[in-house]
């Protein structure tokens, strides 16, 4: 079970009970039966939007400091302004493409550092290489890694220490 659906399963059965009591109390019977499930169904969708919400704050958040911390090394680079630059970017570069650079930044789901393209390269942890895991890199030092995807939206080249298999021979994009 998700966050959302306990959120939402524990609001359903707050909402149940009280929908119960308010329609019993003010209706007898028949409004117990009626509201019980009216405000359980009511409470799942509040459960379900308190934690989407919650969610939503989070990653708005984590995105704002990302582009805060990244901005001295590489400008706006998530603006419209720099479409052209990183479509000529994705037609230069190839997943597979092995690339070495500086960790400029550290967050908890992995390291950004700068490939020299004006664009900030994310190594996640999950595409950590087995040697990576052994000592976690610090801000400053460098890595080589291999280009997997472009993250479009947030304008980041995503790179991976591990075998790309047959996504290599597909260029990812």
């Amino acid at each position: 079970m998700n966050a959302f659906e306990l959120s939402g399963c524990s609001f359903a059965v707050v909402g149940a009970a009280v929908g119960g009591v308010y329609g019993f109390t003010n209706h007898g019977w028949i409004g117990g039966i009626v509201g019980a499930p009216s405000m359980s169904v009511a409470g799942y969708i509040l459960g379900v939007g308190i934690v989407s919400t919650s969610f939503w704050i989070g990653i708005r958040r984590e995105r704002s400091q990302q582009r805060r911390d990244l901005r001295d090394r590489f400008g706006a680079y998530w603006s419209d302004n720099r479409s052209s630059d990183w479509n000529e970017l994705k037609k230069e570069l190839k997943c597979g493409d092995e690339r070495s650079g500086e960790i400029v930044a550290k967050f908890y789901y992995g390291v950004f550092f700068d490939i020299g393209c004006g664009f900030p390269a994310r190594l996640s942890k999950h595409h950590w290489g087995d040697a990576a895991l052994s000592s976690e890199p610090t801000i400053g030092d460098r890595i080589e890694a291999r280009v997997y995807s472009f993250e479009t939206p947030e304008k980041v080249i995503e790179f991976t220490q591990r075998d790309l298999g047959p996504r290599a021979k597909s260029n990812g994009q």
